[in-house]
């Protein structure tokens, strides 16, 4: 087994014990941590889907796509839950939506069949849920008066690993889209940086899943 496969062998194994772990624990949740659940099982989904997709067709743009799209609402969803009250979580939804239909309407052409190298979402994409997760970590944090336990605080180590991911996969695609770097290293290098990414994020979701069970029970406000 050659060391790619060897790698993607292990994306595959951590992202479907990810979505056996979180489907397990769905029904013991709370609204919020159960779009977490779900956006991690959706993963595992979509990599099943793009691999017959490339089987029948000779491509899965549109798969992938269409979880980038679906991941970013999953995750809009629970930070929604997990810090709105529901009079302003309807006003949150109207932003965001908003926001969605902008980026559509300014894409040179259908956006899910395009290729996954238009970057354009993706971009809003990352920033909109690192600016999200900051702002989660800032009321848990800076806006709670009693005194903090942050090994407790299981819904701050969430938002830690969104701003993780997202960050890293934000410096590999500044690197990768403005440049044109699109040689065949190129894009292994690129497909590391994701592959990897994915995985120690997907870990550390599976351990906050399976050790934090009390403090996922709970509604942060």
């Amino acid at each position: 087994m050659t060391g790619q496969k060897a790698i993607e062998s292990l994306f595959y194994i951590v992202s479907a014990f990810a979505a056996g772990v979180a489907l397990y624990r769905l029904n013991k949740m709370n609204k919020a941590t159960q779009f977490l659940c779900i956006y991690l099982s959706s993963g595992f989904v979509s990599e099943l889907l793009a691999s017959v997709s490339a089987h029948l067709f000779g491509h899965n743009y549109f798969i992938y796509n269409i979880y980038d799209f679906s991941s970013f609402v999953l995750i809009i969803f629970y930070y929604a839950h997990l810090l709105y009250k529901p009079s302003r979580f309807s006003r949150f939804l109207v932003i965001f939506f908003a926001i969605i239909i902008f980026a559509f309407l300014n894409k040179s052409g259908p956006y899910f069949l395009s290729s996954i190298h238009n970057y354009d979402f993706k971009f809003l994409a990352n920033l909109f849920i690192i600016t999200l997760s900051l702002f989660a970590i800032y009321k848990m944090i800076l806006m709670k008066n009693e005194r903090l336990i942050l090994y407790q605080l299981t819904h701050f180590w969430v938002a830690c690993v969104f701003i993780l991911y997202n960050f890293i996969l934000l410096l590999a695609r500044s690197m990768y889209y403005p440049f044109n770097l699109v040689t065949e290293n190129d894009n292994l290098i690129f497909y590391y940086i994701v592959l990897f990414t994915n995985i120690i994020s997907y870990l550390s979701w599976i351990l906050l899943l399976l050790l934090s069970p009390k403090q996922y029970s709970h509604e942060f406000r």
